[in-house]
C-alpha cells in the first residue's frame, strides 16, 4: 500500500486504486480535496512534489469522469492548480498517464486554458499527446482549443512537429501539424535541428514516409516569400532573446506575427 509524506489519506486511497473508499472520504470530508501533500512518485524524481488529490487521480489510468466530478464538486479550482514538481495541471498528467479519451475530453472541456498551459519544461499538453501517440481525436481537439500550440516550442526548441517527426509513428499527425502552419517545417531546436533532421534520426515505423513528406514541404516553403522573413525573425530572436519575466511565454520563444502567418521565434 502506498503512503505519501504529506499525510492526506485521500491521496493515499487514490494511489492505491481504492476508488469506493476515496469517494466516501470526499463525501465525509470535502476539505481533503483541498489539502496538498508531498508525493515523490508523481514527478518520477528524487525531490517530492506537492500535489492535490486531482493530480494523483489523473495519474491513474483507470480514473473515471464520475470520480473527477466528485473532486471538482468539492474544489472546482483544483483543475487549474499545478503540482509543484514539473508544474503540470491535471490535463498534462492525464495525457501522460494515458487516461481514457473521455477523461481527457472532460478535463479539456472543464478547463480549456489547460491546452495552452506550459509545464516547467515549456511543454504544452499537445507535446505529450503526440509523444504518447494519443488518438487523432485528442490531437485535433487540443489544436482546435488553442491553435497556437501547434507551433509552440518547449525550452529546448522542440515544437509538436519535431516530436511527431521524431516518433515517426503517424503520418496523420505530421500532416495535421503542417496544415496548422507550414513554417513549422523549418523551425529549429536549440541544437539546430529541423523536423526533417530529427525524423532522419528516428527509428519509427513511418520514418521513410514522414521524411518524404517533410522534404516536399520544406522545399515548397523555402520557395515562398515568407521564408526570408522567417529566417530573419529567427536570427533576430537568437541575437536578442526575449526578456523572461513573470509573464507566460512559449518556452524560450515567444509567439510573434510575421506578415500573414504566426510563428515561434
Amino acid at each position: 500500500m502506498k503512503s505519501f509524506l504529506g499525510g492526506n489519506p485521500l491521496v493515499n486511497e487514490i494511489a492505491n486504486g481504492e476508488w469506493t473508499r476515496a469517494r466516501q472520504m470526499i463525501e465525509e470530508n470535502g476539505n481533503l480535496v483541498r489539502k496538498w501533500t508531498a508525493a515523490p512518485s508523481l514527478t518520477g524524481g528524487v525531490a517530492a512534489a506537492d500535489i492535490l488529490p486531482i493530480h494523483q487521480a489523473c495519474k491513474m489510468s483507470d480514473v473515471t469522469i464520475q470520480f473527477l466530478e466528485a473532486l471538482l464538486w468539492a474544489y472546482p479550482e483544483s483543475i487549474r492548480k499545478k503540482e509543484t514538481g514539473f508544474r503540470r495541471v491535471a490535463l498534462h498528467i492525464a495525457i501522460r498517464a494515458r487516461a481514457s479519451n473521455e477523461v481527457i475530453m472532460f478535463l479539456l472541456n472543464k478547463y480549456p486554458d489547460a491546452a495552452s498551459t506550459q509545464d516547467v519544461l515549456g511543454r504544452v499538453p499537445l507535446h505529450y499527446a503526440i509523444s504518447n501517440h494519443s488518438p487523432m481525436e485528442i490531437i485535433h481537439t487540443l489544436i482546435s482549443t488553442c491553435p497556437a500550440t501547434a507551433r509552440a516550442a518547449d525550452n529546448l526548441g522542440w515544437t509538436p512537429l519535431h516530436v511527431a517527426a521524431n516518433c515517426a509513428r503517424s503520418i496523420d499527425m505530421v500532416e495535421t501539424l503542417l496544415q496548422c502552419g507550414s513554417e513549422a517545417v523549418v523551425a529549429c531546436t536549440k541544437k539546430g535541428n529541423t523536423p526533417l533532421m530529427v525524423a532522419r534520426m528516428s527509428d519509427g515505423p513511418d520514418k521513410e514516409l514522414i521524411e518524404a513528406i517533410l522534404v516536399e514541404e520544406q522545399e515548397k516553403f523555402e520557395k515562398t516569400a515568407y521564408f526570408r522573413n522567417f529566417r530573419e525573425a529567427e536570427n533576430n530572436a537568437q541575437r536578442h532573446p526575449p526578456f523572461q519575466g513573470t509573464s507566460t511565454f512559449w518556452g524560450v520563444r515567444k509567439l510573434k506575427r510575421s506578415n500573414s502567418f504566426r510563428l515561434v521565434v
